[in-house]
């Protein structure tokens, strides 16, 4: 839950040229649906190809590729070179070769096998290959990123984003992907700038929202995070990360009973998520419904493989729950659970000392203690 969030996936995978172009570029998934549409070999022609593209005319070495009977390049012959008609709504008209796309488009397969295959080094000098054929190129730049995220060198990272930035300032993931490494880096003010680029570009992805309210929550800026997080819910409401997000912070700030409400919501989603139920039982157990409490960190115990936090935390809460019900011996077989699991969970070595010191076993109680604070001097 608190990993900022690129897509829906959130995975970065690399990705290839035209997948992230910006609007003046040529992209080579456009340029592969004009070859395989005008069946285009070297400068010659041999028919065949995408049927929603079309040559519209043929003179001489000159022709025009459209798409659903609107010009959108033309193509000189002579030469090689593509050029964009108005039909794209592009101000200018760039001229690309054949060849150069060619060997970038070759240069990003292999740039994709190196990454598969853990090659990072190699990856990046076929990233490196493409910026000097096209410095404009910004698959160069933003796989180059993406490794860099990898390898934790977040602002070198960040410089290549800024370079697809000055190339398109409207970039978004470049600015989403920015904002994560300033995330990362713990400049939190600073990735909220990025996050609201991407929020004034994009306002209706919800994640964009997630992310920025995940930078307020590490400055615990509580109340704009809310407010982030209500946007994202009333984007999408269905995705149980966010609910998780709202009903969490809504019990750190003691609102049990709107905090069980969000918790109900992730669960009809997600039925096993245990962080879910863990402040659930929590919440409950501050609310005084001690029985209702243990429901949930029974669910969590009859879950198969539980993450260690989930699982210490609910023997813990249960243990605690029964010490409130009166029930010491009980708690201390909790506390025990716990122990059993983690020999340095701090709290559950306090806890079990006070659950025998209700019960008069002083000594017990005692040396308990002193495993906590063995643990943990401050």
């Amino acid at each position: 839950g608190d990993n900022l969030v690129i897509d829906g996936s959130g995975s970065s995978p690399l990705v290839g040229i035209g997948t992230t172009a910006p609007a003046t570029q040529m992209s080579a998934d456009t340029f592969l649906e004009i070859k395989k549409a005008s069946g285009i070999a070297g400068l010659g022609l041999n028919g065949g190809g995408d049927s929603r593209w079309e040559l519209t005319s043929d003179t001489g070495d000159d022709f025009k590729v459209s798409r659903n009977g609107s010009t959108k390049f033309t193509i000189d012959g002579s030469n090689g070179n593509a050029t964009f008609s108005g039909a794209l709504g592009i101000g200018g008209t760039p001229s690309y070769k054949f060849d150069t796309q060619e060997k970038i488009m070759d240069l990003v397969k292999e740039c994709a096998e190196f990454y598969q295959q853990g090659e990072l080094s190699e990856a990046m000098a076929c990233c490196d290959e493409i910026i000097k054929l096209d410095p404009t190129s910004v698959v160069g730049y933003y796989n180059q990123g993406i490794m860099l995220f990898e390898e934790e060198h977040f602002d070198l990272s960040n410089n290549c984003y800024d370079e697809i930035i000055k190339i398109d300032p409207k970039h978004i993931e470049s600015w989403v992907k920015k904002g994560i490494n300033l995330f990362m880096l713990e400049e939190y003010e600073e990735s909220i700038v990025c996050f609201d680029e991407a929020i004034r570009i994009d306002p209706k992805d919800y994640l964009h929202w997630v992310n920025k309210g995940k930078s307020l929550y590490a400055l615990q800026n509580f109340s704009e995070c809310m407010t982030c997080y209500d946007k994202a819910i009333k984007i999408n409401d269905k995705d149980a990360n966010v609910l998780f997000l709202k009903c969490r912070l809504l019990y750190e700030l003691g609102n049990y009973e709107e905090s069980i409400q969000f918790c109900d919501k992730v669960i009809c989603i997600e039925s096993k998520d245990s962080h879910t139920w863990l402040i659930k039982g929590m919440s409950l157990l501050h609310l005084g419904k001690y029985e209702e409490s243990i429901v949930c960190f029974d669910e969590i115990i009859g879950f198969e493989d539980v993450d260690h936090y989930s699982i210490c935390g609910a023997w813990n809460e249960k243990g605690l729950t029964h010490r409130n019900l009166g029930n010491y011996e009980e708690s201390i077989v909790c506390f025990d659970k716990v122990i059993e699991i983690d020999p340095n969970y701090e709290n559950a070595w306090s806890n079990r000392g006070n659950s025998l010191r209700d019960i008069e076993k002083f000594e017990e109680s005692v040396l308990s203690c002193d495993e906590a604070i063995k643990i943990n001097p401050e």
